[in-house]
């Protein structure tokens, strides 16, 4: 009997792991997003993130009853080229809130649409924004809910929304152009299917706990400009550069049943949410280019 009740408690310890590194891996794929405006070489963009990372590292606790895993990712995707045109013009199409849901959306593919602003979201994007280092939102910045499609697992199905704050910061003497900073505000996941395995959803995410949904963190960055292509001044690319950071603080017992260790899930779960994220964003800033020359061809047609 005792073996039976083992094995039992063995298998009910498999499907939270499960569940857990699967609700882990819906956050990160279904809310990407970046840091500070500054004028970054792509080749130290990953130095940068790494002293972001080290400084959030700082803030998980594990217990003799809690450890935790951190999953860090960071993408840079760039478009094809398109025609620059003026910073007037360029500024207007980045004011238009549905050319940045398209970024954030994965190319529209997602329901989004922009929520009113209160003042506890905008203490949450304040509070996110210093932590992240990205600028303090204006009253001209919108919050844009997105929602993502059920992703089913065998029992249940798992529902993702996300307040993403989008920030637009204007043209500088140093910077001829405009840009954005999305950054994640909040996020809630909801269950449904069979009543035991959706139970076991929300004791792991803490629904309705406002302490333990605290134990599945998610930080996210992304930030998009325009830039000169070296061949040809005349021609721009569109650059976004994104971090990711999840951490989920489970039971440490369930350490026990990983099949590699802790330091090597996280390296294997971080190169594998990266190639997720390559996959969104090649997607949405090439479908973000389109958009854009699309705008041009309409402008040049109503001037001609």
């Amino acid at each position: 009997v005792s073996t039976m009740a083992f094995t039992r408690q063995r298998s009910s310890r498999a499907l939270e792991l499960l569940l857990l590194l699967s609700i882990a891996h819906i956050c990160i794929i279904d809310a990407f997003l970046p840091r500070q405006w500054v004028r970054v070489d792509p080749k130290n963009l990953f130095s940068s993130c790494g002293s972001l990372s080290a400084s959030t590292a700082s803030s998980v606790e594990e217990t003799v009853d809690q450890a935790s895993l951190v999953l860090r990712a960071d993408y840079v995707g760039e478009s094809s080229p398109a025609p620059v045109t003026s910073q007037e013009a360029m500024v207007d199409f980045f004011r238009d809130p549905k050319h940045s849901s398209c970024l954030i959306t994965a190319a529209n593919t997602r329901e989004s649409h922009v929520v009113p602003s209160n003042d506890e979201l905008l203490t949450k994007w304040k509070k996110r924004a210093s932590i992240l280092g990205a600028a303090e939102p204006k009253e001209s910045d919108v919050i844009i809910s997105v929602r993502t499609g059920g992703i089913k697992f065998p029992g249940v199905t798992v529902e993702s929304t996300s307040l993403i704050g989008s920030t637009v910061l204007l043209p500088t003497e140093s910077n001829p152009f405009p840009s954005y900073e999305f950054v994640l505000i909040q996020d809630q996941r909801e269950a449904s299917g069979l009543k035991p395995i959706v139970w076991v959803f929300n004791q792991l995410v803490g629904v309705g706990n406002k302490d333990r949904e605290k134990d599945a963190a998610l930080m996210s960055l992304s930030r998009v400009a325009p830039y000169p292509t070296v061949v040809d001044p005349e021609k721009i690319t569109f650059k976004i550069e994104s971090f990711l950071e999840i951490k989920v603080k489970f039971p440490s017992v369930l350490l026990k049943i990983l099949p590699v260790s802790k330091e090597k899930a996280e390296a294997q779960g971080a190169d594998a949410v990266r190639k997720v994220l390559a996959k969104d964003i090649d997607v949405s800033i090439e479908k973000f280019r389109n958009i854009y020359v699309e705008s041009l061809q309409l402008e040049q047609q109503f001037s001609s």
